[in-house]
């Protein structure tokens, strides 16, 4: 069973990340991949949040970054020793490789995890940007097995792990914001 689904994996990785390669993904998804492309995104909706002065808004990012903080430790400290699983790169022969190489191991991914964390615990606030934020969690993923860091369960593990995750984060928000209406009523 676990050989087939390592073949299926493989398969999946090489159908992406070499049989969808043109120049365009080429160009595109190194530039989707890196996180620092999409601070101006997170800074943004920061200070939507601040100068629309929606309290519940600001309260659900501050918990999204301590959420990804958490996620991302947990993750790259833990899970991904634990698994201990080679990237792509490492591992298997002609990848197309668009990013720097890491030596850190590949699964779950941390981009997923986090990405979904910070989608899930948003959603329900910003509602009417759900299918841009469910677009941008599948390019994000796609981008990590096109550009040769990841394979493709590495992801999908990533994504449920962060729903997982947000799930378990959403309802310590939920019990912090009864606490402190308890703690404003005295």
């Amino acid at each position: 069973m676990f050989e087939s689904l390592q073949k299926i994996d493989v398969w999946l990785f090489h159908w992406i990340n070499s049989g969808l390669k043109n120049p365009f993904f080429d160009f595109l998804m190194p530039l989707v991949t890196d996180f620092r492309n999409w601070i101006p995104l997170i800074l943004l909706l920061i200070f939507w949040a601040w100068k629309t002065k929606n309290k519940s808004l600001s309260y659900t990012i501050l918990f999204v970054i301590f959420a990804v903080v958490f996620t991302d430790f947990l993750n790259s400290k833990i899970l991904k020793e634990l698994f201990a699983r080679e990237r792509p790169y490492n591992f298997l022969e002609n990848v197309n490789v668009l990013v720097a190489k890491k030596q850190s191991f590949s699964f779950p991914s941390s981009h997923a995890v986090n990405l979904s964390v910070a989608i899930f615990l948003l959603k329900k606030q910003l509602e009417k940007f759900r299918f841009f934020f469910l677009f941008v969690l599948i390019l994000v993923c796609f981008s990590r097995v096109y550009v040769g860091a990841h394979y493709t369960f590495d992801v999908l593990a990533g994504v449920l792990l962060g729903r997982i995750l947000a799930s378990f984060f959403g309802l310590l928000e939920r019990k912090f914001r009864v606490f402190r209406e308890k703690f404003r009523k005295g």
